[in-house]
């Protein structure tokens, strides 16, 4: 689109691409769930699994349905410390080491109303009496795809304009949806034991107990980022296939990233100077220019982690959408504002 204004012009252009793939088949049809992983390459492909019938970047995990508060489990007094309460779903399941679930904790969603939150059941039979595994798509409990890890809606525009001797030219890059689920440590609180916790992280549920086991004080929160602290985090928990994050950080709507963004990737001012000058030195035209790259964000989802949307690698690692090795994701050079002027002349 262009226009006129008298000794003004003014323009804009805008496109937008969008794509998905279904995976129909795999050479390995063995239909277990699977997480997008980008580690895997034309070289790895035969090692790689995918899933028939989902799509291509989809990321399994739960969905999130708050925090667990101090009504949602019962003192046991013969065996010393609380259990759930009635109509409470049981994560008992997820738990390892000395880790146990309890007020302040991260609760899922029990979407298959069993009263487990798990990955499928594992006395689950088929018609004909077979067992099928659990973590399939026949039998995957309460996980469920929460986003996709692939660019969607990717777009961009330019909007300029020239009046007399000066133009002027806008231009916005963006990605309109893209998830991914990461354990860097910018995102999971002490991702790894020994590692602190960043500014981003101050929001979170406290609960103190006494000497005999239990709760003295809770302060717990919907409001609250993060839930009750608690140390290596970002490695893989006691459900294989849907990638890093155990504890409280299993895969989960609640902490998958938001990599959609909206960037100016660049802005470009210049004036053009009045032949009447330049004919003298014998040139056609000269212009002075300023330019500025990737200037700043309209829309940055990653922001509230302190990373940048468009930057998906990890330290170490130049695949986008890597992991990395646990807490590494997000560790990298960031993108770079490049400031530049200069003049154009033609003979």
């Amino acid at each position: 689109w262009n226009h006129s204004f008298g000794e003004a012009d003014v323009y804009a252009t805008f496109n937008i691409g969008d794509s998905r793939s279904n995976i129909s088949k795999w050479l390995t049809e063995i239909n277990n769930i699977y997480t997008y992983n980008p580690s895997y390459t034309a070289s790895s492909a035969g090692s790689a699994y995918f899933t028939p019938g989902t799509y291509y970047g989809d990321i399994w995990g739960f969905e999130t349905e708050g925090y667990f508060t101090t009504d949602d489990f019962v003192w046991d007094s013969n065996a010393g410390k609380y259990v759930y309460a009635n109509g409470v779903a049981d994560q008992t399941g997820l738990e390892s080491g000395n880790f146990h679930y309890g007020p302040g904790d991260v609760r899922f969603k029990d979407l298959n109303g069993d009263g487990v939150i798990n990955n499928g059941d594992p006395n689950m039979v088929d018609a004909e009496g077979n067992k099928i595994p659990v973590g399939t798509m026949a039998n995957h409990g309460d996980l469920k795809v929460i986003g996709n890890a692939l660019p969607r809606y990717e777009y961009s525009f330019h909007l300029g304009g020239a009046w007399k001797n000066f133009d002027i030219d806008f231009f916005f890059q963006g990605v309109g949806k893209r998830n991914m689920w990461a354990t860097g440590s910018t995102i999971v609180p002490m991702s790894q034991s020994g590692y602190g916790t960043f500014t981003n992280q101050l929001s979170y549920n406290k609960v103190e107990y006494g000497a005999d086991g239990r709760i003295t004080n809770a302060f717990i929160s919907e409001d609250n980022t993060y839930p009750r602290m608690y140390s290596g985090a970002g490695v893989t928990g006691r459900i294989g296939n849907i990638g890093t994050g155990c504890y409280n950080f299993y895969p989960q709507s609640r902490y998958l990233m938001n990599m959609s963004y909206l960037r100016l990737k660049n802005l470009t001012v210049g004036y053009t100077l009045p032949v009447e000058l330049t004919k003298k030195a014998l040139i056609q035209r000269a212009r002075l220019y300023f330019s500025a790259d990737n200037l700043c964000f309209l829309y940055n989802g990653a922001k509230k982690y302190q990373l940048d949307a468009e930057m998906m690698t990890s330290a170490g690692s130049s695949q986008q959408g890597n992991n990395g090795s646990n807490a590494t994701f997000g560790r990298t050079v960031p993108m770079q504002r490049v400031l530049s002027f200069g003049i154009q002349v033609t003979f």
